[in-house]
């Protein structure tokens, strides 16, 4: 039986982010700020202070302990949250100055990966199932992502496919992350769409990973980066949370494919 659970976001919080538009501000750089400036002292930001991370607390941490499988959600994010990967360290991979004073909120999930930001422009894709289902984690890894790229072309956005470990791209630009933990009696699988957030947002809180897939090319966030907004997705988020959840809740009723 199919378990299905759907978060709501909440009030939105107002952050502290470069924005393309206010002169002299680019995407992941300070601000071209004269010597003598008084009005623009408040954006110095020291990108790098001690920040501890919490637990990964948000809705889908729900799934690790449902008892019926499988199980999806679907949630789109209140606020902004910059996420560790499980091997992730926070010096080495966010700017802990920037999420600090944005009063956005580090956590560290129990998945591996690298860091991710969540915004209300993002859409995150939850779901869980029996481990002894598949054949190993590949398997369920492609599955969910098959479904999102299903739901993707149902919504008017082709072209799409799997790149490096768990990204799904287009033209070699990323639209979803992903990652999955492996637990005694499940696998879990998150993902992170990106709907319609800039490029700059994410460049603002992140710095470059160390480890990326092959067809990244050492390129920066924002050569890296699209949404579906760009690619022409004019729908709402409610709308694709909704297409999403029924294109998972129709391909778990479906047998497995044993070929993966």
């Amino acid at each position: 039986m199919i378990s299905e659970a759907r978060a709501n976001s909440h009030k939105q919080n107002q952050l502290t982010i470069p924005n393309a538009d206010i002169p002299g501000m680019g995407i992941n750089t300070r601000p071209s700020i004269p010597e003598q400036s008084p009005i623009f002292a408040v954006l110095l930001i020291n990108p790098e202070v001690m920040v501890v991370p919490q637990t990964y607390t948000l809705p889908d941490s729900a799934l690790l302990s449902v008892t019926s499988f499988p199980a999806i959600m679907t949630w789109q994010p209140d606020q902004v949250y910059v996420v560790l990967g499980r091997s992730n360290n926070a010096e080495s991979s966010v700017y802990t100055g920037r999420i600090e004073a944005d009063d956005a909120m580090l956590l560290k999930r129990p998945s591996g990966g690298e860091a991710v930001v969540l915004t209300p422009s993002m859409l995150v894709v939850a779901c869980t199932d029996a481990i002894g289902r598949y054949r190993s984690p590949r398997d369920f890894f492609v599955l969910c992502n098959g479904v999102l790229i299903d739901t993707f072309n149902q919504l008017g956005i082709t072209g799409l496919s799997q790149r490096g470990i768990s990204d799904i791209s287009k033209e070699g630009m990323k639209i979803v992350g992903s990652s999955m933990y492996k637990g005694s009696d499940r696998l879990f699988y998150h993902a992170v769409i990106n709907v319609a957030e800039r490029s700059g947002t994410i460049a603002w809180y992140l710095k470059h990973p160390a480890r990326e897939p092959d067809y990244r090319q050492g390129r920066h966030h924002d050569e890296f980066i699209t949404s579906l907004h760009d690619l022409g997705f004019t729908g709402s988020i409610d709308d694709l949370a909704q297409t999403t959840q029924n294109r998972f809740m129709y391909r778990f009723e479906q047998p497995l494919n044993q070929d993966h």
